[in-house]
């Protein structure tokens, strides 16, 4: 990914999607908000202990980048499932329950947000169609990027040759412990998921992002038009708030995107 900053704000971007001129995306980083402590500083967490009032300049800052406002951009309500929003006009507020945004609108930003769970970005690049989820172990044991494939189809009729895909910064294989319960989850479902797993000692580390690159593949995504981030948030916790590094006491990125 690329780090771009604009008027001292610190964002990521995917190569593959740059080059295309009708996208702009974002990853959020700590870098460049109003916050301070342990939200300093882009904190673009809704109902954190921060002040509202530094949320919403926040907000602002970060969303002018894109030539947005928060009236012509939704925000996610996650709940760690695999349900994909349709966002048809520009009234749509009712996004509960919802942990993935799809839009053919132009000049209308979809918004998740993340603070170790994995973004997801999607973009059909003939159809001009974009979207954007939230992709957690459950979310992901629940294969909420097929749904977002199939809404592409199904929704949009893409093709699947046009569509692609960036895996932004979330924690790594390298610090993602998890418990039996989790790897049972996903290797009952298929062997397959054991290549990435990594027991250690009781536990097993889990390389997220690889599993959802694998799953969009099986999908019948191309593996040249999925991005990956190198980026562990645990382990660059002084560029991206950590759920695991920080604990309740931190602010969240958000995942960006928007057709111009």
């Amino acid at each position: 990914m690329k780090k771009i900053i604009a008027n001292n704000v610190e964002y990521l971007t995917f190569k593959n999607f740059s080059e295309y001129g009708f996208l702009k995306h974002g990853f959020s980083t700590r870098h460049g908000g109003v916050s301070e402590g342990c939200f300093s500083s882009m904190n673009l967490r809704l109902g954190s202990s921060d002040s509202e009032e530094n949320i919403k300049r926040n907000f602002e800052i970060f969303l002018n980048i894109f030539d947005l406002k928060r009236d012509n951009t939704i925000f996610s309500d996650q709940v760690h499932d695999n349900k994909i929003l349709v966002v048809k006009n520009r009234n749509e507020i009712n996004c509960t329950k919802f942990d993935g945004l799809i839009t053919d609108l132009s000049d209308f930003g979809l918004v998740t947000f993340h603070a170790d769970c994995v973004p997801v970005f999607f973009a059909d690049v003939k159809k001009k169609v974009i979207g954007v989820a939230h992709s957690g172990w459950k979310g992901t044991s629940l294969n909420i990027s097929l749904e977002m494939i199939n809404k592409f189809k199904n929704v949009y009729n893409s093709d699947i040759k046009d569509i692609i895909v960036g895996i932004g910064p979330s924690i790594g294989g390298c610090c993602y412990e998890v418990g039996k319960e989790v790897y049972d989850e996903f290797v009952l479902k298929s062997d397959l998921y054991n290549d990435f797993f990594e027991k250690k000692n009781e536990k097993y580390m889990f390389d997220l992002k690889r599993t959802i690159e694998f799953d969009l593949i099986e999908a019948g995504v191309r593996k040249e038009n999925i991005e990956i981030s190198d980026y562990c948030t645990k382990c660059n916790s002084d560029l991206f708030f950590s759920h695991r590094a920080h604990g309740l006491k931190r602010g969240s990125m958000v995942a960006l995107i928007v057709k111009g």
